[in-house]
């Protein structure tokens, strides 16, 4: 629909199997229909190097990469992983309970989770706690 990569992540994100283009020509909407049909997804061509580009981007953000945080960032997924509340979080890292919070606002911004169990799973991945 939108030559912007972003819309073409967000369809994908909500559940979209394939994505095209407007100026997309009949034959590539044919292809596409028979890939999402086999269960694949499919992006088309003319938006392919900008999402490998994002995939790439993402891949040295991911838990494996751990460049996503910062040390303190760390620690504090760590805490929260560990099934600390905040206040606790907060004292043993001796900053405010509102810090402690906004820590992890951002962290969750950063790594783009709603929840603090999404948050929980990316500690759990990046090994920060133990499974």
């Amino acid at each position: 629909m939108h030559p912007e990569t972003e819309l073409a992540v967000d369809a994908f994100r909500a559940g979209a199997s394939g994505y095209l283009l407007k100026v997309s020509p009949a034959e590539e909407l044919i292809t596409a229909i028979q890939q999402v049909a086999l269960g694949r997804a499919y992006v088309t061509t003319l938006l392919s190097k900008d999402l490998i580009t994002l995939l790439i981007e993402a891949a040295q953000k991911s838990p494996t990469g751990g460049t996503a945080l910062t040390p303190r960032q760390r620690e504090v997924v760590q805490l929260i992983a560990e099934g600390r509340t905040m206040k606790e979080v907060a004292a043993i890292l001796h900053i405010s309970p509102r810090t402690a919070e906004s820590h992890k606002y951002e962290i969750m911004q950063a790594l783009g989770v709603d929840t603090t169990a999404a948050l929980i799973q990316y500690a759990v991945r990046a090994k920060l706690v133990a499974e």
